[in-house]
Protein backbone atom coordinates (compact mmCIF):
# COMPACT_ATOMS: atom_id res chain seq x y z
CA UNK A 1 0.00 0.00 0.00
CA UNK A 2 0.92 3.43 -0.75
CA UNK A 3 -0.08 6.23 1.27
CA UNK A 4 0.36 10.12 0.92
CA UNK A 5 2.91 10.62 4.19
CA UNK A 6 3.84 14.80 3.32
CA UNK A 7 2.63 15.55 6.33
CA UNK A 8 3.76 13.15 9.47
CA UNK A 9 0.60 12.49 11.56
CA UNK A 10 1.02 13.86 15.30
CA UNK A 11 0.31 12.06 18.65
CA UNK A 12 -3.25 10.82 18.93
CA UNK A 13 -4.07 12.23 15.24
CA UNK A 14 -6.51 10.06 12.77
CA UNK A 15 -8.56 11.16 9.67
CA UNK A 16 -12.01 10.83 9.27
CA UNK A 17 -14.09 9.48 6.48
CA UNK A 18 -17.09 11.32 4.58
CA UNK A 19 -20.11 10.11 5.26
CA UNK A 20 -20.93 10.80 2.21
CA UNK A 21 -18.28 9.52 0.19
CA UNK A 22 -16.18 7.31 2.08
CA UNK A 23 -13.25 9.28 0.76
CA UNK A 24 -10.46 9.95 3.41
CA UNK A 25 -10.62 13.70 5.19
CA UNK A 26 -7.27 14.58 5.68
CA UNK A 27 -6.49 17.79 8.21
CA UNK A 28 -7.25 21.54 6.76
CA UNK A 29 -10.49 19.84 4.31
CA UNK A 30 -13.43 21.87 4.78
CA UNK A 31 -16.08 19.58 5.98
CA UNK A 32 -19.73 20.39 7.06
CA UNK A 33 -20.48 18.48 10.18
CA UNK A 34 -23.93 17.02 11.08
CA UNK A 35 -25.43 15.78 14.26
CA UNK A 36 -28.39 14.58 15.35
CA UNK A 37 -30.32 12.59 17.34
CA UNK A 38 -32.01 8.84 17.23
CA UNK A 39 -33.91 6.66 18.98
CA UNK A 40 -32.64 3.39 20.91
CA UNK A 41 -35.36 1.17 18.71
CA UNK A 42 -34.58 -2.72 18.41
CA UNK A 43 -35.27 -2.69 14.41
CA UNK A 44 -33.34 -3.34 11.15
CA UNK A 45 -34.31 0.46 9.71
CA UNK A 46 -35.06 0.73 6.36
CA UNK A 47 -35.24 4.18 5.38
CA UNK A 48 -32.56 6.50 6.19
CA UNK A 49 -33.96 8.19 8.34
CA UNK A 50 -36.41 5.59 10.02
CA UNK A 51 -34.73 6.25 13.76
CA UNK A 52 -33.62 9.99 13.48
CA UNK A 53 -35.51 12.05 15.91
CA UNK A 54 -34.36 15.34 15.44
CA UNK A 55 -31.73 16.97 13.64
CA UNK A 56 -29.94 19.97 14.47
CA UNK A 57 -28.22 22.76 11.92
CA UNK A 58 -25.07 21.97 10.24
CA UNK A 59 -21.81 23.59 11.11
CA UNK A 60 -19.18 24.32 8.35
CA UNK A 61 -15.54 24.39 9.42
CA UNK A 62 -12.03 22.50 8.33
CA UNK A 63 -10.84 19.23 9.88
CA UNK A 64 -8.73 19.62 12.78
CA UNK A 65 -6.74 15.54 12.47
CA UNK A 66 -8.05 15.10 15.76
CA UNK A 67 -11.94 13.95 15.11
CA UNK A 68 -13.43 17.19 15.44
CA UNK A 69 -13.43 20.90 12.86
CA UNK A 70 -11.91 23.85 13.48
CA UNK A 71 -12.04 27.48 11.71
CA UNK A 72 -15.77 27.57 12.89
CA UNK A 73 -17.52 31.06 13.36
CA UNK A 74 -18.86 30.85 16.84
CA UNK A 75 -20.69 33.86 16.78
CA UNK A 76 -23.03 32.79 14.15
CA UNK A 77 -23.58 29.33 15.06
CA UNK A 78 -24.19 30.49 18.99
CA UNK A 79 -28.04 30.51 18.99
CA UNK A 80 -27.92 27.54 17.58
CA UNK A 81 -26.62 25.13 20.07
CA UNK A 82 -30.17 26.02 21.83
CA UNK A 83 -31.43 23.12 19.29
CA UNK A 84 -29.23 20.83 21.49
CA UNK A 85 -29.49 21.72 24.62
CA UNK A 86 -33.12 21.32 24.89
CA UNK A 87 -32.33 17.67 24.73
CA UNK A 88 -29.03 17.47 26.25
CA UNK A 89 -28.59 17.18 30.29
CA UNK A 90 -27.40 20.36 32.27
CA UNK A 91 -23.97 18.92 32.26
CA UNK A 92 -23.80 18.75 29.10
CA UNK A 93 -24.88 21.96 28.15
CA UNK A 94 -23.18 23.31 25.12
CA UNK A 95 -21.96 26.92 24.23
CA UNK A 96 -19.39 26.91 22.09
CA UNK A 97 -18.05 23.94 19.51
CA UNK A 98 -15.42 23.27 21.95
CA UNK A 99 -18.20 22.48 24.27
CA UNK A 100 -20.01 20.39 21.75
CA UNK A 101 -16.77 18.96 21.01
CA UNK A 102 -16.45 17.67 24.72
CA UNK A 103 -20.34 16.39 24.89
CA UNK A 104 -19.29 14.71 21.35
CA UNK A 105 -16.25 12.84 23.04
CA UNK A 106 -19.21 11.27 25.77
CA UNK A 107 -20.28 9.75 22.86
CA UNK A 108 -18.16 7.08 22.91
CA UNK A 109 -18.54 6.31 27.03
CA UNK A 110 -22.00 7.57 27.78
CA UNK A 111 -23.98 8.58 25.05
CA UNK A 112 -27.20 7.93 26.95
CA UNK A 113 -26.43 9.95 29.77
CA UNK A 114 -25.73 13.34 27.64
CA UNK A 115 -29.50 13.27 26.96
CA UNK A 116 -32.89 14.27 29.70
CA UNK A 117 -34.03 10.88 31.18
CA UNK A 118 -37.95 10.11 30.81
CA UNK A 119 -38.67 13.29 28.78
CA UNK A 120 -39.13 12.61 25.19
CA UNK A 121 -40.03 8.45 24.82
CA UNK A 122 -37.88 6.11 23.57
CA UNK A 123 -34.12 6.35 25.18
CA UNK A 124 -32.14 8.42 22.33
CA UNK A 125 -28.38 9.49 21.63
CA UNK A 126 -26.78 11.21 19.77
CA UNK A 127 -24.55 10.66 16.29
CA UNK A 128 -22.68 12.78 13.82
CA UNK A 129 -20.83 12.66 10.66
CA UNK A 130 -18.79 14.47 8.64
CA UNK A 131 -19.15 15.39 4.78
CA UNK A 132 -16.65 16.86 2.78
CA UNK A 133 -18.11 20.56 1.66
CA UNK A 134 -16.96 20.02 -2.11
CA UNK A 135 -19.05 17.20 -2.17
CA UNK A 136 -22.04 19.24 -0.87
CA UNK A 137 -21.37 21.74 -3.16
CA UNK A 138 -21.41 19.10 -6.05
CA UNK A 139 -24.88 18.28 -4.72
CA UNK A 140 -26.49 21.69 -4.62
CA UNK A 141 -25.35 22.77 -8.07
CA UNK A 142 -27.15 19.07 -9.21
CA UNK A 143 -29.99 19.88 -7.62
CA UNK A 144 -29.82 23.81 -8.58
CA UNK A 145 -32.16 24.78 -5.60
CA UNK A 146 -34.49 27.89 -5.19
CA UNK A 147 -33.70 29.31 -2.11
CA UNK A 148 -35.77 27.66 0.57
CA UNK A 149 -38.13 29.04 3.49
CA UNK A 150 -39.08 28.07 6.67
CA UNK A 151 -41.86 26.25 5.28
CA UNK A 152 -40.30 23.95 3.47
CA UNK A 153 -40.48 19.88 4.62
CA UNK A 154 -36.31 19.37 3.62
CA UNK A 155 -36.72 15.32 4.13
CA UNK A 156 -38.77 13.60 6.90
CA UNK A 157 -42.74 13.81 6.47
CA UNK A 158 -42.91 15.43 10.14
CA UNK A 159 -40.06 17.69 9.11
CA UNK A 160 -42.99 20.72 9.50
CA UNK A 161 -43.09 19.93 13.35
CA UNK A 162 -38.74 20.22 13.54
CA UNK A 163 -38.83 23.36 12.07
CA UNK A 164 -41.94 24.63 14.19
CA UNK A 165 -39.48 23.60 17.50
CA UNK A 166 -36.36 25.99 15.46
CA UNK A 167 -38.86 29.08 15.38
CA UNK A 168 -39.15 28.54 18.66
CA UNK A 169 -36.20 27.93 20.16
CA UNK A 170 -34.28 30.25 17.82
CA UNK A 171 -34.07 34.16 17.33
CA UNK A 172 -34.60 33.43 13.31
CA UNK A 173 -34.68 30.14 11.34
CA UNK A 174 -33.89 31.99 8.18
CA UNK A 175 -30.50 32.47 9.53
CA UNK A 176 -29.95 28.71 9.28
CA UNK A 177 -31.40 27.98 6.27
CA UNK A 178 -27.81 27.93 3.97
CA UNK A 179 -26.89 25.54 6.19
CA UNK A 180 -30.05 23.69 6.17
CA UNK A 181 -30.46 23.27 3.10
CA UNK A 182 -27.72 21.08 3.49
CA UNK A 183 -29.69 18.37 4.98
CA UNK A 184 -31.99 17.92 2.01
CA UNK A 185 -29.58 16.86 -0.24
CA UNK A 186 -27.86 14.63 1.79
CA UNK A 187 -31.25 12.77 2.88
CA UNK A 188 -31.70 12.66 -0.83
CA UNK A 189 -28.15 11.13 -1.29
CA UNK A 190 -28.77 8.93 1.47
CA UNK A 191 -31.67 7.72 0.62
CA UNK A 192 -29.93 6.82 -2.75
CA UNK A 193 -26.91 4.60 -1.82
CA UNK A 194 -28.92 2.76 1.25
CA UNK A 195 -26.84 4.81 3.70
CA UNK A 196 -28.29 5.47 7.72
CA UNK A 197 -28.00 7.97 9.45
CA UNK A 198 -26.63 6.60 12.61
CA UNK A 199 -22.83 6.41 11.76
CA UNK A 200 -19.76 7.61 13.37
CA UNK A 201 -16.66 6.78 10.79
CA UNK A 202 -12.88 7.29 11.70
CA UNK A 203 -10.38 6.34 9.53
CA UNK A 204 -6.62 5.66 9.98
CA UNK A 205 -3.26 7.73 10.15
CA UNK A 206 -2.50 7.19 6.40
CA UNK A 207 -4.41 8.27 3.34
CA UNK A 208 -4.15 5.55 1.02
CA UNK A 209 -4.30 7.26 -2.71
CA UNK A 210 -4.83 4.07 -4.30
CA UNK A 211 -7.85 3.61 -2.78
CA UNK A 212 -9.42 6.53 -4.34
CA UNK A 213 -8.12 5.20 -7.90
CA UNK A 214 -9.37 1.97 -7.27
CA UNK A 215 -12.91 3.31 -6.82
CA UNK A 216 -12.88 5.86 -9.61
CA UNK A 217 -11.66 2.57 -12.02
CA UNK A 218 -14.56 0.65 -10.64
CA UNK A 219 -17.17 3.05 -10.64
CA UNK A 220 -15.81 3.97 -14.56
CA UNK A 221 -16.65 0.05 -15.33
CA UNK A 222 -19.89 0.31 -14.01
CA UNK A 223 -20.81 2.79 -15.88
CA UNK A 224 -19.47 1.30 -19.19
CA UNK A 225 -21.67 -1.86 -18.11
CA UNK A 226 -24.55 0.38 -18.10
CA UNK A 227 -24.36 1.89 -20.82
CA UNK A 228 -22.76 -1.37 -22.66
CA UNK A 229 -26.07 -3.07 -22.02
CA UNK A 230 -28.26 -2.18 -24.40
CA UNK A 231 -25.92 -2.96 -27.13
CA UNK A 232 -28.26 -5.52 -28.21
CA UNK A 233 -31.02 -3.77 -28.30
CA UNK A 234 -29.15 -1.38 -30.90
CA UNK A 235 -28.43 -3.91 -33.55
CA UNK A 236 -32.69 -5.04 -33.52
CA UNK A 237 -32.49 -1.15 -34.38
CA UNK A 238 -33.87 0.40 -31.23
CA UNK A 239 -31.74 2.79 -28.90
CA UNK A 240 -32.83 4.22 -25.76
CA UNK A 241 -33.49 8.02 -25.30
CA UNK A 242 -30.16 8.40 -23.23
CA UNK A 243 -28.18 6.44 -25.94
CA UNK A 244 -29.58 8.38 -29.06
CA UNK A 245 -28.52 11.86 -30.63
CA UNK A 246 -30.88 14.04 -32.74
CA UNK A 247 -30.29 12.32 -35.48
CA UNK A 248 -30.13 8.63 -33.91
CA UNK A 249 -27.14 8.05 -34.05
CA UNK A 250 -26.32 6.15 -30.87
CA UNK A 251 -24.40 8.29 -28.54
CA UNK A 252 -20.72 7.54 -27.69
CA UNK A 253 -19.92 6.84 -24.21
CA UNK A 254 -18.26 10.11 -23.13
CA UNK A 255 -21.65 11.96 -25.09
CA UNK A 256 -23.85 9.63 -23.17
CA UNK A 257 -21.89 10.30 -20.14
CA UNK A 258 -22.44 14.32 -20.68
CA UNK A 259 -26.66 13.48 -21.50
CA UNK A 260 -26.74 11.54 -18.34
CA UNK A 261 -25.62 15.09 -16.41
CA UNK A 262 -27.43 17.41 -18.32
CA UNK A 263 -30.67 15.25 -17.57
CA UNK A 264 -30.19 15.09 -13.68
CA UNK A 265 -30.26 18.32 -13.71
CA UNK A 266 -33.48 19.19 -15.09
CA UNK A 267 -34.95 17.05 -12.14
Amino acid sequence: MHFENERWCKMGCYKMVCAATNTTINEGDEVVLFYFINSLIENNPVYSDEKMETFFVPIEGTYDDYGFIEGVNERYYKDSFSLINYYLTEEYQVETTGSLKEAFRQIKWNSKELIKKNTFGFQKEINYFFIKKSFLNILLEKRKFSPIESTTVFFKLDNKKEIKNMETLLPTVDQYLPQLQYWSVIYEWFQLTGRKFSTIVSGTQEYYLENVLLLQDFLELELKNRYELSEDNTEEGYIYESEANEDGRRRTFEEWKVFIKQESGKD
